[in-house]
């Protein structure tokens, strides 16, 4: 129950939650079987949290300079400054901008998996969420994202639910309709417009093998 809540906290927060958390490994004995499936899951896991932007594959968590070397800078850079102790990771999430795409806003989470504490530039993404509209309008230029299965902006329910399956849950909004889908550790959010297609993804991995301490 507390790793559902912390999904469905982090999908909420990806977007406008804030805060910090801190995680530890745990030793508790895992069965040849739980290790197979364990093994199974990940390889899936894989597969969904794997992406293409402009052509750059990615696979979160992602180093952040990677996503810099394709364009995408701190709208604050005031908050690129900001540090992550190690083994820390962050519920809110940080606005990052590309001169390619000015009406875009890339909503990023960060994660530091290294041993010392550093800025957010030296963290990793383990999170994004972004729009290529507003509204009923759609931007006149915004990233080439293409998920497993070949999901991208403009793809229909029928092609969503041909990759993912039904949804986990599926909201009706005043502009689009929201499906949520989760996968372990790694969870997304699709807007749908009915006219559109997909015009919201949120994506996410939070690589956590242990229990939370706060």
């Amino acid at each position: 129950m507390k790793r559902i809540w912390l999904l469905a906290a982090v999908l909420l927060l990806l977007v406008t939650g804030c805060g910090v958390e801190v995680w530890q490994d745990t030793d508790d004995p895992v069965s040849e079987t739980q290790t197979e499936e364990a093994k199974e899951e990940e390889n899936a896991m894989d597969e969904i949290r794997s992406f293409t932007i402009d052509g750059v594959q990615i696979q979160l968590p992602v180093d952040y300079q990677t996503l810099a070397g394709a364009g995408w800078m701190f709208s604050d850079s005031a908050k690129a400054e900001e540090v992550l102790e190690a083994g820390t990771y962050r519920l809110e999430s940080i606005e990052l901008e590309n001169e390619a795409y000015p009406q875009v806003i890339l909503r990023a989470a960060f994660i530091n998996q290294g041993k010392e504490a550093a800025p957010m530039t030296g963290c990793q993404v383990y999170g994004f969420a972004v729009s290529n509209a507003t509204y009923d309008r759609i931007y006149d230029a915004y990233p080439d994202i293409e998920l497993a299965g070949g999901v991208h902006f403009g793809s229909n329910a029928g092609e969503v639910a041909a990759v993912y399956g039904d949804p986990k849950e599926k909201i009706d909004g005043a502009f689009d309709t929201s499906y949520f889908y989760q996968s372990g550790l790694t969870a997304m959010e699709f807007g749908i417009h009915d006219t559109f297609g997909v015009d919201r993804i949120q994506l996410y991995h939070l690589p956590i093998s242990g229990r939370l301490v706060q």
